[in-house]
């Protein structure tokens, strides 16, 4: 139950109830009539807010569960997948040699990395 459904009305209701009749029964030093006077107040409205607030239907799973109407899910047990072993290292390209400075390059290069020049 929500608390804006009238519980916490309900709850205070009584205890200022309960506390205003005390202090008017019992020898203190403070008497709070007000308490007695709208502590029932508030007990009856949180009664009126508890019986005119909707209804919540009752779930008796969790809500991960599929909603009711559709068929359970066909059980599959688990699969084991052996490990794969690495992949093979891409062959080297061949080294290119830059005509312009000399350098050495990647053989996919199309312009040289230290001059710029192209192959």
């Amino acid at each position: 139950m929500a608390s804006g459904e009238g519980t916490n009305e309900i709850i205070l209701g009584i205890l200022l109830t309960a506390i205003g009749f005390g202090s008017i029964i019992l020898p203190v030093p403070v008497v709070c009539c007000g308490f007695a006077i709208f502590g029932p107040i508030l007990f009856f409205v949180g009664l009126y807010k508890l019986l005119r607030a909707p209804q919540q239907p009752v779930t008796y799973f969790p809500s991960g569960y599929p909603p009711s109407g559709y068929p359970p899910a066909p059980y599959a047990p688990p699969t084991y997948a052996p490990p794969q072993p690495p992949p093979a290292p891409a062959p080297a390209a061949p080294s290119r040699t830059c005509t312009s400075c000399g350098s050495e390059n990647r053989g996919d290069a199309k312009f040289c990395t230290s001059c710029g020049a192209p192959f």
